[in-house]
């Protein structure tokens, strides 16, 4: 029995396909999905397992899990900070026309519109804030991200912001949410 030479090229689209498969295990599943050879014909299973244990298919395979999910928090925080600066948007208009109406009817003419000019800053102030905060967590690493918050803390702790207490555990909080409903 002769051993077959297969091209990096070919086992770089098998793993392509297996992984885009949903990494499926059993030897039947894998070369179902395999590519086949120009002679119509796919490797054998002891060769599959020899380029899924040398190739570390498993461990490439995590990484790119691991790069999709980054990719989809990114797309997650990108939208949530969308979300933000429209509601910022339709925010600043509503203040702009209490505002308007402040000045033409004046103060005593409407109170709701003073109110909403006041209320409608903080919420400005306060998505604005938000969305620059999303935009920032973006551009951080991890490390970055842990550094942060350990400053804030320090910073909190420094400033007598921070209240000391020991946490419970509660025992039969599902038979409590039983008799409750």
């Amino acid at each position: 029995m002769s051993t077959k030479i297969y091209s990096q090229d070919y086992i770089k689209s098998c793993f392509n396909a297996w992984y885009l498969a949903g990494r499926p295990s059993s030897p039947y599943a894998i070369k179902k999905v395999l590519p086949p050879l120009p002679d119509g014909k796919v490797p054998s299973t002891p060769t599959i397992n020899r380029w899924i244990v040398d190739g570390f298919w498993d461990l490439r395979a995590d990484e790119l899990d691991t790069e999709v999910y980054k990719k989809d928090d990114k797309l997650l925080i990108n939208k949530k900070a969308q979300i933000l600066r429209k509601q910022q948007e339709s925010t600043e208009r509503v203040v702009l026309k209490a505002r308007d109406h402040i000045l033409l009817d004046g103060f005593d003419s409407s109170s709701a519109a003073v109110q909403a000019y006041y209320k409608g800053n903080e919420e400005i102030r306060k998505v604005a804030g938000f969305s620059d905060l999303l935009e920032k967590l973006e551009k951080m690493t991890s490390n970055d991200v842990e550094r942060e918050i350990i400053a804030l803390l320090n910073r909190a702790a420094d400033n007598d912001q921070i209240i000391e207490s020991e946490a419970e555990e509660i025992e039969g909080g599902e038979e409590q949410e039983e008799s409750q409903g």
